[in-house]
């Protein structure tokens, strides 16, 4: 693992994944690299909203949404990445 990786286990809801996430969150986080949906597992992240986390902690944040056009209706809507 990765300095700053944040372990998600399958069967995580979405207060799950925010909570793995942002506990990986610290003073010296300047910047996240997200996936919308993961190619492995094809699961969705609530990217807007480790988005919203990580802008009131002074993070950027970079979503990569690669897998998300073809599965998601609007898949930018609302996503307030940097």
């Amino acid at each position: 693992m990765d300095e700053g990786d944040a372990p998600v286990t399958i069967d995580a809801d979405e207060n799950g994944v925010v909570g793995a996430v942002t506990a990986q969150m610290s003073e010296r986080t300047s910047f996240i690299v997200l996936d919308q949906i993961t190619s492995a597992t094809a699961m969705l992240f609530p990217a807007q909203r480790i988005a919203a986390e990580a802008h009131r902690r002074g993070i950027r944040i970079l979503v990569d949404g690669a897998h998300a056009p073809a599965q998601l209706a609007d898949p930018v809507g609302g996503l307030q990445s940097d």
